[in-house]
């Protein structure tokens, strides 16, 4: 008898269109969030559960702990429809997070809450990883996704077109790349946008039982078509009605077809499960319900299990390492939101070491960073840090990312007291010290670290020096004399090792001279930087032309997503006016400029540019500030080759790896316009092909970028789309920008990805009471796994629920590696989840190329 299999799910987005759970107006209507919508959605599904067989699927567990939030009391009834199969929980993690704009760690424990969260609440984890709306899938996804327990992707959109079953990472792990569109005979979706009530906008009224929407369009307008549907918010829809489609499979030569319902909002009509099996009986087709999970097994078993058996044979597996690029103006459109992400990223992980390493075991905040991380993954959704949201989510976004600051800093604050409190401080008379610790697992002392010092008086400077006395540079200070204290950020440069703390003295002191002179060059051991370009003095040669860092528009005409047409022009800017400033261990080039271009937009564009040089580091730090009010404008930063040759290749840091991408000749699914960027997370690099070394641009959360004509690296600042379809008028950028990134030359097969984490970790420091070391309990170093003098990474430190330190590092450079572990510490490596002990204590660990490891320290 033939057989229909009926899959039903919801793409729920947590963030879009609305927000997430705030109210705003817009045009006179009260929109209310998708919490709202989400409720209404997920409470008819479980009522057509409860009335027969049907089956449902839901994507993220921050949709369903918010559903049990505003609906506690049918905890019991969604428990009751998983333990009878009914309700699916599929692995999009808390959220369905961008796969191109976060770093590894932000991946795993994405998922690591929410399969926790289901194991510890329902007794039960996603079978497959569900990755339905990506902009992107990046070439460590199968390692991560294996190593959590996933064997394949039950769904994925836009990325990898014409894909064969089976998806090999960069690391050489395999993931199954099937999809349930693969295997449709009929996708049966609605995305209908839900309005304001009319008769209340929005408020709440009887009309609309107290929602404030309009709920009167559901799937009868599919069932029952009648006239005026042409003028509903409405972009998709079947291409025909459930009868028609089951009439035309019962005359068919098929024994089986599979029924594939989804939407983004809309509701079933509520008789649509009597209806679905009246059909099927009147036509003589045997109805089943089927879960995503069941539907894999049904269909793909076979390649399921030559992945578990590892015995995939080579033409099942697609020869691409990542699925990019696709909607590229997600790299830089509402560029703030993706400068926060990064900062905030690495204010979690170098908290958490602080808490893991500092406090007591049994005061570790694990509710506290669950709290955060489930922040985290609201923040970076894949329509939210990408930047497709409306205006009112921004304003939720941008509340978000304080809640996660404020969060943050009151765990910091407690692991740095406990810190201070057992690291020895020599008593200086006349000067006060503060305490600052380099969360790393490499010893650094090329990135200038920045602490905050407090007096009861005003002062307009400081004088800086080491325990030992030796005099430290003053490097910047940004004083804040209020009616109460005073305080200032001062940056200076004082070596720190491994996961270790140092000690800077300080006092009030004049303001440190600085000399300003027209024009000239800047130079220190490393480097010549001028107008004409950096000269590399280690390599005797110019390694970037003129105007290296200058700023250039391009036309884009585009929505949040990326370009809808070719740029039709694009101008280099020459700045205007310049200048060399020089300071205590520092030398800077300042140029400042200014462009307008009505017939193009540009109402406005003013910029302030500095490359600086340290003495003894071989960085080149710049800072780009900017204001500007423009549309259908992309502002780039542009980096000239010189002597590398590369032909338009490059290679970017992705989550925990790295990757050679080019320029454009990629086969890409180009469903949302002109894809000409690629994303990479702190670094990328033009390296030689005929000379081992190549220029590397470090950022702080810009993420785009390009080779134009091979000659030019550029890194994307700001885009201004003109095509603002729903509420997103902000999303033109409009205002004063400041951006950072640093320029380094290094060899082929250098390690960028050390000096890239340093460069984007935030250095904590607090105010220190001298004290003998006698008295002190306990060592001034952090003990913990360090990784100097090898490729590999230390990017997580933190508590497991038994109170064990879990340690995860990675080899970054694609090569094999080594760690040896400090004298007296052993390892055992578990799984992410740190269920499954994987190796014995160890005091050796081996890395494969681009392998991640998570290890359990013991005793």
């Amino acid at each position: 008898m033939k057989k229909l299999l009926v899959i039903a799910r919801n793409h729920m987005d947590p963030s879009w269109r609305r927000c997430f759970t705030a109210h705003y107006t817009y045009r006179g209507d009260v929109i209310r969030p998708y919490s709202d919508i989400e409720e209404e959605l997920i409470g008819q599904h479980l009522d057509f559960m409860e009335g027969g067989d049907w089956k449902y699927g839901i994507e993220q567990s921050l949709v369903l702990r918010k559903f049990l939030e505003r609906n506690p009391d049918r905890e019991a009834q969604v428990r009751r429809m998983i333990e009878r199969g009914q309700l699916e929980l599929l692995g999009g993690g808390e959220a369905v997070i961008d796969y191109n704009l976060v770093c590894g760690e932000s991946i795993y424990r994405n998922h690591y809450y929410s399969i926790k969260y289901y194991q510890s609440t329902f007794g039960c984890r996603p079978a497959y990883v569900d990755c339905p709306d990506a902009f992107g899938l990046s070439g460590q996804m199968p390692q991560i996704f294996r190593q959590l327990g996933y064997i394949a992707m039950t769904q994925f959109d836009r990325v990898f077109k014409n894909n064969r079953p089976v998806w090999r990472g960069i690391d050489g792990s395999t993931v199954g790349l099937w999809s349930a569109y693969r295997a449709m005979s009929h996708h049966y979706p609605d995305c209908y946008k839900y309005t304001a009530c009319g008769a209340c906008h929005g408020d709440g009224c009887e009309m609309c039982g107290g929602t404030g929407i309009d709920f009167s369009y559901d799937y009868r307008y599919h069932e029952e078509p009648r006239d005026g549907r042409e003028g509903l918010v409405y972009y998709a829809g079947p291409s025909c009605s459930t009868k028609e489609y089951i009439e035309r499979f019962a005359a068919s030569d098929a024994e089986e077809n599979v029924l594939y319902i989804s939407s983004e909002e809309t509701r079933h009509m509520d008789c649509y499960p009597t209806m679905l099996r009246a059909l099927c009986e009147q036509n003589g087709v045997t109805l089943c319900y089927m879960t995503q999970a069941e539907l894999m097994e049904h269909l793909n078993g076979e390649v399921l299990q030559a992945l578990r058996e590892d015995c995939v044979p080579e033409d099942m597996i697609d020869p691409r390492a990542d699925g990019n690029p696709v909607a590229t103006g997600c790299y830089t459109s509402r560029i703030e939101l993706k400068k926060k992400n990064r900062m905030l990223e690495q204010l979690v992980l170098s908290t958490e070491k602080l808490a893991a390493l500092a406090l007591p075991a049994e005061d570790y905040p694990h509710r506290g960073f669950a709290r955060i991380w489930s922040m985290m993954a609201f923040l970076q959704f894949h329509d939210c840090v990408t930047a497709s949201h409306c205006d009112a989510s921004y304003d939720e976004l941008l509340q978000v990312c304080r809640d996660i600051y404020s969060a943050t800093a009151r765990i910091r604050k407690r692991a740095m007291q406990c810190i201070e409190a057992r690291t020895p401080v020599r008593e200086m008379p006349g000067w006060r010290a503060v305490l600052t610790v380099n969360p790393t697992g490499k010893a650094w002392d090329d990135v200038p670290q920045t602490v905050v010092v407090r007096d009861k008086q005003v002062f307009e400077g400081v004088e800086l020096c080491d325990e030992s006395g030796r005099a430290l540079p003053v490097l910047s200070v940004n004083i804040h004399n209020n009616a109460l204290d005073c305080s200032a950020e001062v940056q200076t440069r004082l070596a720190l090792p491994a996961m270790g703390v140092g000690v800077i003295y300080w006092r009030p002191a004049s303001c440190a001279a600085v000399t300003c002179e027209r024009e000239g060059v800047i130079e220190n051991e490393y480097f010549t930087v001028s107008a004409d370009g950096v000269y590399d003095k280690k390599r005797g040669r110019t390694v970037l032309g003129a105007r290296a860092g200058a700023l250039s528009v391009s036309h884009d005409m585009g929505h949040a997503w990326g370009r809808l047409a070719e740029e039709s022009w694009r101008v280099p800017l020459s700045d205007s006016e310049a200048c060399v400033c020089r300071g205590e261990g520092w030398q800077a080039l300042v140029l400042r400029g200014g462009y307008t271009d009505p017939e193009r937009s540009i109402t406005s564009l003013r910029w302030t540019r500095e490359l600086r040089l340290y003495d003894g580091v071989d960085k080149i730090f710049c800072r780009t500030e900017l204001d500007w009010v423009g549309e259908s404008t992309h502002i780039y930063a542009d980096f000239p080759l010189h002597n590398v040759d590369r032909g338009g290749k490059m290679v970017c840091e992705i989550p925990y790896g790295r990757i050679e991408r080019c320029d454009g000749s990629m086969e890409v699914y180009k469903q949302l316009g002109i894809e000409d960027e690629w994303a990479a997370l702190n670094w990328v690099a033009a390296y030689s092909q005929t000379e081992n070394f190549g220029v590397v641009i470090y950022n702080k959360g810009t993420p785009g970028c390009r080779i134009v004509d091979g000659e030019t690296l550029q890194i994307s600042l700001l885009r201004s789309p003109t095509v603002l379809e729903f509420a997103n008028e902000g999303a033109r950028d409009h205002g004063r920008h400041v951006y950072e990134y640093a320029i380094g030359v290094e060899p082929c097969d250098g390690d960028p990805a050390a000096f890239g984490l340093r460069y984007t970790t935030p250095t904590p420091s607090i105010a220190a009471t001298p004290k003998a070391a006698a008295a002190v309990e306990g060592s001034a170093l952090l003990c913990s796994p360090t990784t100097d003098g090898t490729s590999v990474q230390v990017t997580a430190i933190k508590r497991d629920e038994g109170g064990a330190l879990i340690v995860r590092m990675y080899e970054a450079a694609g090569q094999s590696a080594t760690v040896v572990l400090p004298c007296g510490m052993a390892a055992v490596e578990v799984d992410p989840l740190e269920e499954r002990v994987l190796s014995e204590a160890i005091g050796t660990l081996h890395f494969r190329p681009f392998e991640i490891k998570t290890v359990r320290l013991v005793e």
